[in-house]
């Protein structure tokens, strides 16, 4: 099994972000936007419904339909996670493996684990990055990518800032890796500059 190599740099990295934009509690969240677990699984299933195999291939829809994200809270754990892999729809007792939209597609759905404290924009989008990386990904250069990506488009942070604080932390990211991520962030950066 691969080792997670920039797991803590992104922890880091991420506090000093978070930081920089008003948020400056121990947690790096901002405590007054948390929202109710519906409120939750209404924003993580719309980004994953805008984003999802738009940046990376994340499953062939030919196949699959995949247009939910359903939220756990999971009494006793601490911290937010996103599960791997996708999930079937079950009848509360057993997995219903027929299941299938009009034309044929098997659905299924994502599954993330959200503590109360935990349900806050900033941490939606790190746990719904996950699941938009590829699944041998952790928090890698594609995690990073996609993590930047949406931090400045959904979260509205300055891009400058969040490439320094990469570059001060020594993590690994390539933008190129996606056509779509490269051009919207290297036209941040022009407006940035400007």
């Amino acid at each position: 099994m691969d080792k997670d190599y920039q797991r803590r740099k992104v922890y880091n990295w991420e506090k000093v972000i978070h930081r920089y934009n008003g948020l400056n509690n121990s947690q790096s969240q901002d405590t007054s936007k948390i929202v109710s677990k519906e409120e939750a699984k209404k924003y993580v299933t719309l980004i994953w419904n805008i984003y999802k195999n738009q940046l990376y291939h994340n499953f062939r829809p030919q196949y699959a339909y995949c247009s939910e994200v359903r939220i756990d809270n999971h009494k006793g754990r601490r911290r937010a996670c996103m599960y791997n892999g996708f999930y079937n729809i079950t009848d509360g007792k057993r997995i219903l493996r027929k299941r299938k939209t009009k034309d044929g597609r098997y659905m299924f759905y994502k599954k993330m684990c959200l503590p109360s404290h935990s349900r806050d924009k900033q941490s939606m989008i790190h746990e719904i990055s996950h699941a938009l990386a590829p699944n041998a990904c952790r928090h890698g250069i594609d995690f990073v990518n996609i993590y930047v990506y949406l931090m400045v488009k959904e979260l509205k942070y300055k891009l400058s800032p969040i490439i320094k604080a990469l570059n001060k932390h020594g993590i690994k990211f390539d933008f190129k890796k996606s056509k779509r991520i490269y051009n919207y962030l290297n036209k941040v950066n022009r407006e940035e500059v400007k």
